[in-house]
């Protein structure tokens, strides 16, 4: 498999946009494939029916960026034509188990009776997450754990770890590894940040200064980027600011 290979050649059922979109882009979401329609989505056959229903671009592949979790589930499908095993049990094989990361598990599950459910203001839980493939519940032991495993190249080679990092635009867009800084193509610093209803969470990790920061909450409230930041500048000995409570 290359990175210039098209989506064609591993799910060739696909429409003709297959054969102009190519691994390179799906990772860098330049792609030009629209979003979910969420509205009729129930399952993992709604998400790939979905793409085979869909039969224009939202622009020519490699000409723009646009973050959308189809890239994701179509990385996810070509995955399963590559190794002959759902997404999950593969993420569970050759990530969760080499690295040790024991608590963590993929959607969709059977037993929720240890998952810290999402939240607002007013105590309100989110609705139950769709029976679909992807949504990833951790510990930050286990995020820790990943890192690590990520910056020793155990679970991917120097090379592979570059690639994941580049981004459209230095800017304004996110690689597959969120925002990655590299010097003489090494990994020095990156960070991902991520939200899904009231689920947040946020990783920075720098290399050279050995330190890596994540934190997880279940009730957003838009702070973890001051916490952060803050906690950083406290590991550097520098000024900070403490995150302010808007609730009244």
């Amino acid at each position: 498999m290359e990175l210039d290979d098209t989506v064609s050649k591993f799910i060739p059922e696909l429409p003709k946009w297959a054969n102009e979109v190519a691994i390179r882009d799906l990772l860098q979401y330049t792609s030009g494939i629209p979003n979910v329609n969420w509205k009729i989505i129930k399952n993992d056959k709604d998400l790939f029916d979905g793409l085979k229903l869909t039969d224009t671009l939202d622009f020519k592949p490699g000409t723009n960026y646009d973050y959308n979790n189809n890239n994701i589930f179509l990385r996810q499908f070509i995955v399963e034509r590559l190794t002959g095993m759902s997404f999950k049990m593969y993420a569970e094989k050759f990530i969760f188990k080499p690295c040790k990361m024991n608590s963590s598990i993929l959607t969709p599950f059977g037993n929720e009776k240890n998952i810290a459910k999402g939240f607002n203001n007013n105590l309100i839980q989110d609705k139950s997450d769709l029976p679909i493939t992807g949504g990833t519940y951790l510990t930050t032991i286990d995020l820790l754990k990943w890192v690590n495993c990520l910056h020793s190249k155990k679970i991917i080679n120097n090379q592979s770890l570059y690639e994941i990092g580049q981004q459209f635009d230095l800017e304004e867009t996110q690689s597959p590894l969120g925002q990655a800084k590299y010097k003489d193509e090494n990994l020095i610093e990156h960070l991902h940040d991520g939200r899904a209803g009231n689920y947040e969470a946020i990783l920075v990790s720098d290399i050279d200064e050995k330190f890596t920061v994540i934190l997880l909450d279940n009730n957003y409230n838009g702070k973890i980027f001051e916490i952060s930041n803050a906690i950083i500048a406290i590991l550097k000995d520098q000024k900070f600011s403490l995150p302010q409570n808007n609730h009244k």
